[in-house]
């Protein structure tokens, strides 16, 4: 079994939530200063780091701003994609364009409803501002924190860290030192 597999089977399940009202997760890389992103692109690829991204969103609705999906270039197969824009005329053939976090929150729920997903759980991709935005509604983060300077950061993810516990911990094996963790929600959160 591969290694991303093994991680997505031992993490603990989703409990309380179903399609109608599925787990918000944010799912990131960043870095010790809390960089994610430096001129519109990622400062590392880490192919353990992607396997395990596909691994955990494929099959459910993912939802991005603008920048962020610039960035990717292309939709995301196998995953409802839903884009946040504020330019009422931004359109991408095969994705749901919405001008803010709470409809791409709705259309992705009425994705879950209508694919029956076996999980139910939408994921939440960036960039900065929508973390920002979508912190307080996160029900769990799934973070690789990567030991990678990056001295000319320019994006960056929100401080969780007093609203939320690591509940899952597991290394991955590259180049450049990495960990995966799972943040849930503390009670007072």
């Amino acid at each position: 079994m591969s290694l991303e597999r093994e991680i997505v089977k031992a993490l603990p399940p989703l409990k309380g939530f179903d399609a109608r009202w599925p787990a918000v997760s944010l799912i990131a890389a960043l870095n010790e200063k809390r960089v994610i992103g430096v001129g519109n692109q990622l400062p590392w690829k880490i192919s353990e780091d992607l396997k395990l991204f596909r691994a955990l969103t494929g099959g459910q609705p993912v939802i991005m701003g603008r920048k962020t999906y610039e960035s990717i270039g292309k939709l995301l197969p196998e995953r409802m994609n839903v884009i946040i824009s504020r330019n009422p005329n931004y359109r991408v053939e095969g994705a749901l364009v919405v001008d803010s976090l709470p409809a791409a929150i709705l259309e992705a729920r009425r994705g879950l409803l209508l694919s029956g997903a076996e999980r139910p759980e939408l994921f939440i991709l960036g960039g900065g501002g929508v973390f920002r935005d979508a912190l307080t509604l996160a029900d769990r983060l799934y973070l690789t924190r990567v030991e990678h300077d990056v001295p000319r950061g320019d994006v960056f993810f929100p401080e969780w860290e007093s609203a939320f516990q690591v509940v899952a911990e597991q290394p991955l094996p590259s180049s450049i030192p990495a960990r995966f963790q799972l943040w849930e929600r503390n009670a007072t959160g």
